[in-house]
């Protein structure tokens, strides 16, 4: 069977794709917070090399890095990137940035940096949570908060 391009059909929602879809994504097809941050984990060391930290903070899972690992092409639109499927051949041929996985199944999604603070679904934690992620590691670049 021959394709061309007019057969291939862009997907307009990442995001719906993804929880349509979760086999695709995670093993079993099931999300629980251990899986999501043990995969997000992987997929920084194996972009970044870096030192990573993976912590919980009562409900809150969190990810620290050393490195930021998130493109600097998509720092000023953080929102749009953790709903879009973005190619990670880093990790694995065929695969995408798990940020996106993280969005689709948690509730609440923040991610810090020196500067900046960003709520990227849900509502942000008490002052206390953020400021105990932040003592987590040294000398961290971005942290990932989520639940």
């Amino acid at each position: 069977m021959k394709y061309s391009e007019s057969d291939i059909t862009p997907l307009t929602y990442h995001v719906g794709f993804v929880q349509s879809h979760p086999e695709m994504f995670l093993p079993h097809g099931h999300a629980n917070n251990g899986l999501l941050l043990g995969t997000m984990v992987d997929q920084i060391v194996t972009i970044t090399g870096s030192r990573t930290t993976a912590f919980r903070i009562d409900d809150w899972w969190g990810i620290a890095c050393a490195t930021d690992w998130i493109p600097g092409t998509n720092q000023k639109a953080l929102p749009d990137y953790f709903q879009s499927m973005i190619a990670c051949p880093e990790w694995a041929v065929n695969s995408v940035r798990f940020e996106i996985v993280l969005f689709a199944f948690t509730e609440e999604l923040l991610t810090l940096t020196q500067q900046e603070s960003m709520l990227i679904k849900g509502t942000m934690p008490d002052l206390k949570t953020t400021a105990r992620a932040k003592q987590i590691a040294e000398n961290w670049q971005r942290i990932l908060l989520f639940r």
